[in-house]
């Protein structure tokens, strides 16, 4: 048995896996024009060709290096500019909120259609009593259409539409609007999605939109932190009277 052929393919094969999957969970970008010629994926921190969660990447990201930013400027369909980009952890939220924002700015050269969508996996929250709120916020302007769509999944599947946390349409002008939903479940890791579908009937329409979902929600997060304090009481009681 040669010992240094056998070294050689299994550094091969780590070189080839480092190559194909990060490592960690990571976002996932994807901007549609509902064609697969017209469907850009990018994947944080890789360049063109990585796999990761069953989604190939075929632009590289343009903020590789810096892990919870990812980005796209180009071309996309009838839309002659997308830039949009994408952030969340280790760049924001942190051990008790989990964060995903997806901000696009999107000009037409044409009447068409695009989908922008963002996800994540692997959130995880401490463990509290009942159930998690979440407060999904959406902000921007448009020329045209825009639906701007929150998922959270417990089977913490990229892209998971599991459940719905807000939902929000603008048929023109400037648009904001916050939606807080209670009574979420989570007992284990799970993944966040944004979606904004915009669409134009005409060349030179603009569309701004500003997303942002954050799970718990502020008050859930209160009352996590009162709960923690209480149980470091009834702690401390029980160490003072042994």
């Amino acid at each position: 048995m040669n010992i240094q052929k056998i070294t050689n393919a299994l550094i091969a094969s780590a070189a080839i896996a480092l190559t194909s999957a990060p490592a960690h969970a990571v976002l996932i970008l994807e901007i549609s024009d509902g064609t697969a010629a017209g469907t850009k994926t990018i994947i944080d921190g890789a360049t063109s060709g990585t796999t990761y969660n069953g989604y190939t990447s075929n632009v590289d990201d343009a903020m590789i290096g810096l892990d919870g930013l990812i980005s796209f400027s180009g071309a996309v369909g009838s839309f002659f500019a997308n830039t949009s980009v994408g952030a969340s952890k280790p760049q924001i939220g942190n051990s008790t909120e989990a964060r995903l924002v997806l901000n696009s700015i999107d000009i037409s050269g044409a009447a068409g259609s695009v989908t922008i969508r963002l996800t994540d996996t692997d959130y995880s929250l401490p463990v509290m009593p009942g159930s998690y709120g979440s407060s999904s916020l959406v902000a921007g302007i448009t020329d045209g259409s825009v639906d701007v769509m929150t998922y959270l999944d417990t089977g913490n599947t990229a892209f998971g539409t599991g459940t719905l946390l807000g939902s929000f349409s603008s048929d023109g002008g400037a648009f904001s609007a916050t939606e807080n939903l209670y009574g979420v479940g989570i007992s284990g890791p799970f993944a966040l999605t944004q979606v904004a579908n915009v669409t134009h009937t005409g060349a030179g329409q603009v569309t701004l939109v500003n997303a942002s979902v954050s799970v718990p929600e502020p008050g859930s997060l209160a009352l996590l932190g009162i709960g923690l304090l209480g149980i470091g009481f009834v702690g401390n009681r029980r160490r003072i009277k042994g």
